[in-house]
């Protein structure tokens, strides 16, 4: 049995980790499912974050990531059924 697994980013603590797919809708909004993790970046140097926000306690998400977040994966956790 093979298990899909998710990489992804989190707004809140600024680090990348991965689950299975399976468990991506019990995530808080904070969380952004990457299609891959951004390998080299000027602007953050592969943090994956820019800045931190101070008003909304997030980090903000670099251009890398915003380019690689999965949106399929985030239409289907807010699809209303």
């Amino acid at each position: 049995m093979k298990i899909n697994i998710l990489n992804i980013f989190s707004v809140y603590s600024g680090i990348y980790y991965q689950i299975p797919e399976s468990m991506f809708k019990l995530l808080d909004d904070g969380q952004l499912p990457l299609m891959s993790q951004p390998k080299v970046c000027k602007k953050c140097f592969s943090r994956g974050y820019s800045g931190f926000s101070t008003e909304k306690y997030a980090y903000l998400p670099c251009v890398c990531v915003q380019k690689n977040i999965d949106k399929d994966c985030l239409k289907e956790k807010f699809s209303v059924k």
